[in-house]
């Protein structure tokens, strides 16, 4: 069901099942300390996950006019070397106009963003 341009919920654009198996380097986690929901999928790879399949970066703690950025404290974007975490939504989604958030799962083998059911944008 589309979003009425009333609705003051930010909008999401990527939705999803990931039904694929843990293969090693298939998906890159973009978390954030700052948020809780982030938190929860990061500490739960860290006891559960599988480590090869998934790596874990994370966008600094502190968001601008920009958005959430990759700086100093947690360093760069060690899978595609972007600067703000917008990008990897744009990526995926050309005039790209909704929510960026993390956790963020990306698709290696497809360069997009993949958000699976169970994790909230």
């Amino acid at each position: 069901m589309p979003q009425a341009p009333d609705d003051p919920l930010p909008l999401y654009r990527f939705t999803g099942r990931v039904v694929e198996g843990p293969e090693a380097g298939r998906y890159h986690l973009y978390a954030g300390w700052f948020c809780p929901w982030s938190q929860r999928v990061t500490i739960a790879h860290a006891l559960a996950g599988p480590q090869d399949a998934v790596t874990v970066s994370c966008v600094d703690n502190a968001r601008d006019g920009r958005g959430w950025a990759f700086r100093e404290r947690y360093g760069p974007d060690p899978v595609n070397g972007f600067t703000l975490l917008r990008q990897a939504y744009e990526a995926t989604g050309a005039n790209f106009d909704g929510h960026v958030s993390v956790p963020t799962l990306w698709a290696r083998a497809t360069a997009r963003v993949r958000r699976p059911e169970g994790i909230p944008a």
